[in-house]
């Protein structure tokens, strides 16, 4: 991305994480996923956490298909809706949260 409107509120975005989480969490912004998407070990960071039965699936690059098993809100920009700091905790998610780059431009960020 060029230095833009978009890189600095996706920066500012991401440096609004609560402290005692942000050295913890390992957050990628991604362009290509469709919602925001949580590795279980980075849960603890989503407020009003909430358990999903037969949850949304996401098939990732290598064609496994993942089911999303709680969602919450990420306590992101004050500014942004609560759509866009939803976050999806997917289970098998290990290497990084991703953070929809989709969900926050959808949502004028």
């Amino acid at each position: 991305m060029s230095d833009n409107l978009n890189d600095t509120c996706v920066n500012k975005t991401l440096t609004e994480i609560p402290p005692k989480h942000n050295s913890s969490i390992c957050l990628k912004a991604d362009t290509g996923a469709s919602k925001t998407y949580v590795r279980p070990m980075d849960k603890d960071i989503l407020q009003q956490r909430a358990t999903i039965k037969n949850g949304p699936k996401v098939q990732i690059p290598n064609g496994v298909s993942m089911t999303t098993t709680e969602t919450g809100i990420l306590p992101l920009h004050q500014n942004l809706s609560t759509q866009a700091q939803r976050g999806n905790v997917i289970n098998g998610l290990n290497n990084a949260s991703l953070l929809s780059i989709g969900q926050l431009c959808d949502d004028n960020c």
